[in-house]
């Protein structure tokens, strides 16, 4: 079954049915389109979205596992939305490649139809002179009828032979005409029948021919975006599938315990101890000093090595007791004393400073 077959005699609805079948496909097009556009926008905002919190997470405190998790969050969303994109990409090239085949078919239809309809016009043109030859005819025969009335009624009324005669000659000329006009009116028919004939039999089946290939072509294009489509958004869960299941493993590893020894040994200041008030003699002098300064500096030579040691400060240490030295990174100190308690004594000569210094925050430069 196909058009030949069952749209004879339909021409114009076959070609309002291509005109739809070329408007829906815009239509389509059109969808598809925004479909597109907003996927892209939607991926251009998880990125950004994304980039703007791994700000905080490069500045933020956090540590361990915990870190590598939320890193790998943003991670697994920048691979999702590059994913998302590639589709977006065999998307756009699927759409323009759909394009491009409508308006060749749409092309080709214009062109078979408005053959079609020249071809329609010379039937038409076929039937109109046909049709004035009729006319012709049909003033034949009436003046054929009133040229025979003519001569009854001059009968009638006893006119001179002369006359009769004179009627006579008028119909028998009028009959000759009418002879001769029926025979061209005739020719004429049967003209514009074969005309006719083989637009419905030959023209009209090449036409629907045309126009049933290029139905053929539509379905085919729609077949194939659909389908292009349909297999691009199925691809995008496992885009995010993958994506997520890295994710999801780091986030299953997190250890809060690692985390927290992670964090005390990456931020050991090794604790300040409480600072005492000292006892002071009359005369102003520190006579006995209670806990911070005394845990910090062991009589015992064990926990106490002397040395001479140049150290770059590499962060900022404050100091909360009168025994402690605060300074600042890059300061250069001398370091006299290595106490066990982590604690080490140092001096610096610009400011003429000297107190304890958490070791932490010193690096040997000899």
């Amino acid at each position: 079954m196909n058009f030949q077959t069952t749209l004879q005699g339909n021409l114009e609805f076959v070609f309002k049915h291509a005109s739809h079948d070329v408007k829906f496909a815009g239509d389509l097009a059109e969808l598809l389109d925004k479909l597109r556009s907003t996927r892209k926008e939607y991926c251009k905002n998880m990125v950004k979205i994304a980039q703007e919190f791994q700000k905080h997470v490069e500045n933020e405190c956090l540590y361990g596992t915990t870190k590598e998790a939320v890193t790998q969050l943003l991670t697994s969303v920048f691979e999702e939305a590059d994913g998302q994109m590639k589709t977006v990409e065999v998307l756009t090239t699927s759409i323009d490649n759909f394009k491009s085949k409508m308006k060749e078919v749409e092309k080709s239809a214009k062109a078979v139809r408005q053959d079609a309809e020249n071809k329609i016009k010379d039937v038409e043109k076929c039937k109109d002179a046909t049709k004035k030859e009729r006319d012709k005819f049909v003033k034949c025969h009436k003046d054929l009828v009133s040229a025979e009335s003519d001569i009854e009624k001059g009968k009638a009324n006893n006119l001179i032979d002369k006359k009769i005669k004179s009627l006579e000659e008028k119909r028998d000329h009028c009959k000759e005409k009418k002879e001769d006009q029926n025979k061209i009116y005739t020719n004429s028919v049967e003209t514009t029948n074969k005309r006719i004939k083989h637009f419905f039999d030959v023209d009209q089946n090449e036409i629907l021919d045309c126009y049933n290939k290029f139905e053929v072509a539509y379905l085919e294009a729609m077949k194939e975006i659909l389908k292009n489509f349909s297999n691009s958004l199925a691809s995008i869960p496992e885009v995010v599938k993958q994506s997520m299941d890295k994710y999801n493993e780091k986030a299953s590893s997190i250890d809060p315990q690692k985390d927290i020894v992670t964090f005390c040994d990456s931020n050991n200041t090794y604790c300040h101890t409480p600072t005492y008030l000292p006892l002071y003699d009359a005369d102003g002098l520190i006579i006995k000093q209670e806990g911070a300064l005394n845990a910090r500096r062991s009589d015992d030579p064990k926990g106490m090595e002397r040395v001479f040691l140049t150290c770059t400060v590499i962060k900022d240490f404050e100091a909360e007791g009168p025994e402690e030295m605060s300074v600042k990174r890059g300061d250069t100190v001398i370091v006299s004393e290595k106490h066990l308690s982590g604690w080490w004594y140092a001096s610096n000569k610009e400011t003429a400073k000297a107190g304890f210094v958490p070791m932490t925050f010193l690096k040997d430069t000899n």
